[in-house]
């Protein structure tokens, strides 16, 4: 099983989104959670209206299912705060469901995401929590994710690494890559201008 005897909490909380962030870019996770940072783009304008109409994606996984829409979770255990777009109920079944704007990927900030919620329904639930689903707006498709020990354990790992970030304030190492092209924090990380400039002190 995970353990958490390690994790130091310091009596704050940490967004479940900045995992997501993290994972996708350390310094950005560092620019929006602790600098407070933040411009919104075409792709979180988006990714903001999905989450914002859940209800006009997914009636057809509802037949005979309780569903719970907006779950706020608050964890003393793991430290983290979040929400889950939608909790279903089914017999004895229960697990998220979380709404993206993308296509169908094997995504590991998703599966993180994904694995994170279920730790926090556990807790407050005192139930197993193995599965989640996640519903991609841009492929239509909803898709099965198993969430095992080992994955709910390196998550456990990643919020401590968010969680010494926040401690040290120290501002990660940045790149220059794909991931920049639509980063909604491209104009205050200027990887290409610090690219050039490591470049003429060579």
């Amino acid at each position: 099983m995970y353990s958490v005897e390690e994790i130091d909490k310091d009596s704050f909380y940490i967004e479940a989104s900045a995992v997501n962030t993290y994972l996708y870019c350390p310094r950005r996770c560092y620019y929006e959670y602790i600098q407070n940072e933040f411009e919104s783009n075409a792709h979180t304008i988006i990714g903001d209206q999905v989450h914002e109409n859940v209800d006009e994606f997914g009636e057809e996984d509802r037949r005979g299912k309780i569903i719970y829409k907006a779950v706020k979770l608050i964890s003393d255990k793991y430290g983290v705060v979040l929400k889950v777009d939608t909790v279903e109920e089914d017999g004895e079944m229960i697990y998220p469901v979380e709404y993206k704007k993308g296509k169908r990927g094997l995504w590991k900030n998703d599966k993180y995401q994904m694995a994170l919620q279920a730790m926090l329904l556990e807790e407050k639930l005192s139930r197993p929590v193995n599965k989640g689903y996640i519903y991609y707006v841009g492929s239509k498709e909803r898709v099965e994710f198993e969430i095992s020990n080992k994955l709910k354990q390196e998550v456990i790992e990643t919020v401590e690494e968010i969680r010494n970030l926040y401690k040290s304030m120290k501002i990660p190492e940045g790149v220059d890559d794909n991931r920049c092209r639509y980063c909604s924090i491209n104009n205050i990380c200027l990887p290409r201008e610090r690219s050039i400039i490591k470049a003429m002190k060579r």
